[in-house]
């Protein structure tokens, strides 16, 4: 049996593992400052017709994480409400 021990192997792998664990993370923290400028937006034809969907649709799961694991709604809601807040 041999092993792949290069360099470049390990920093894939590590790179994989960083991003795999942010990306999640920064989709979370994301919505709060998303949701902000959701709430602010409202009066342009555009935003309503084309960008108001897509952040509906690009945030939905969050939606369906609250639903489905209750014990999650309550911190995700304060963080948006105190992004909205301002």
């Amino acid at each position: 049996m041999t092993e792949n021990n290069e360099p470049g192997e390990w920093q894939r792998h590590k790179a994989l593992i960083v991003f795999g664990l942010l990306a999640p993370m920064g989709y979370v923290l994301s919505s709060g400052p998303v949701f902000w400028l959701f709430n602010r937006q409202t009066g342009s034809e555009f935003w309503q017709h084309n960008v108001k969907p897509i952040i509906i649709a690009f945030y939905s799961p969050l939606n369906w994480v609250c639903e489905y694991a209750p014990w999650l709604d309550k911190p995700l809601s304060r963080y948006v409400d105190f992004f909205c807040s301002f």
